[in-house]
């Protein structure tokens, strides 16, 4: 998996990309923190459930994930970005 410039000069792998990237590849299921802190251990990345809930907080308030309580179990899914264009004035 390809990683971005500044986690290539900064030695240190972004954690949130790690996320996004496997979301998006995947945009037609929502995964459990459980599931997705054990994906990313596949990756080579350890986080505790909690690490993982701040990370997933983070995306979701900047809109690149959604999140959703089914049966009292919290999913999180890739948020497909809109192609609408919006017209002055409206």
């Amino acid at each position: 998996m390809p990683i971005s410039l500044s986690e290539f000069e900064g030695g240190e792998l972004d954690i949130s990309f790690l996320i996004l990237n496997f979301l998006r590849s995947s945009s037609d299921y929502a995964y459990t923190i459980g599931e997705l802190v054990t994906q990313l251990e596949s990756e080579g990345a350890n986080l505790t459930n909690e690490e993982m809930k701040s990370v997933l907080r983070s995306l979701e308030n900047a809109g690149k994930i959604e999140a959703k309580a089914m049966g009292g179990i919290v999913y999180y899914i890739y948020r497909k970005p809109s192609l609408g264009f919006r017209v002055p004035g409206r």
